[in-house]
């Protein structure tokens, strides 16, 4: 009975042992390997946060006093640039507003031209009644050049009664120091073969006008 106790004792340390060997090797075979990286994260769990940190800004009173220079310089000119291109502004808007409400600019000079020729009963008779311009006028046709002392301004445009069509000529002077507005050289008005003299001036300018001839239809 002794040696059976002793067999069976035997037995079952055997049956320890080898279960603690077994286990043994199966935690060295599910340990990491110190050659094996961890395996990475993914992009979402790699992304990192930055923060940035902005001093607040001081009041002008705390600054030194190269600080207060150069805040002062620019503020200094960023009120002279809107200085400056309200200046340019001011300048473009009123050379435009001299230009489409003086007296001498070409839309006025044909506004005038065209009331003088309504006044000519001529012009009426040959046109077949009221004269007017175009329902849809062309562009204004005028140029203008200097002789000596004297500015001229020259003219065509067309206007209309209800049978027919003409065409309005003049030309305009002035000295060349504006010292006295623009006057009519000669105004005229072609319908068909037929013309209608208006004005014509022509013979009190021979001098300053030497060996210029003027526009003929």
């Amino acid at each position: 009975q002794t040696s059976y106790h002793r067999v069976m004792s035997l037995s079952r340390l055997r049956c320890t042992v080898s279960r603690l060997g077994a286990r043994a090797r199966l935690a060295h075979t599910q340990a990491p390997k110190p050659s094996e990286k961890p395996a990475e994260k993914p992009a979402a769990a790699q992304q990192e946060s930055y923060w940035i940190s902005v001093a607040p800004e001081r009041p002008f009173s705390e600054l030194t006093v190269a600080e207060k220079v150069v805040e002062t310089s620019k503020d200094v000119g960023s009120i002279g640039v809107i200085l400056a291109g309200l200046g340019l502004a001011g300048v473009f808007l009123g050379g435009l507003a001299m230009e489409l409400f003086s007296s001498e600019s070409p839309e006025k000079i044909q506004k005038t031209a065209v009331t003088k020729v309504q006044q000519d009963m001529r012009v009426s008779d040959l046109t077949g009644g009221e004269v007017r311009l175009p329902t849809k006028p062309g562009q204004i046709r005028y140029s203008e050049y200097r002789v000596g002392a004297t500015d001229y301004l020259r003219m065509e445009f067309m206007v209309r009664g209800n049978i027919r069509e003409g065409k309005v000529k003049l030309e305009m002077k002035r000295p060349v120091d504006k010292s006295q507005p623009y006057r009519y050289r000669y105004l005229i008005v072609d319908v068909g073969s037929e013309r209608v003299v208006l004005e014509d001036n022509r013979h009190e300018d021979a001098t300053d006008r030497a060996g210029a001839t003027p526009a003929t239809a």
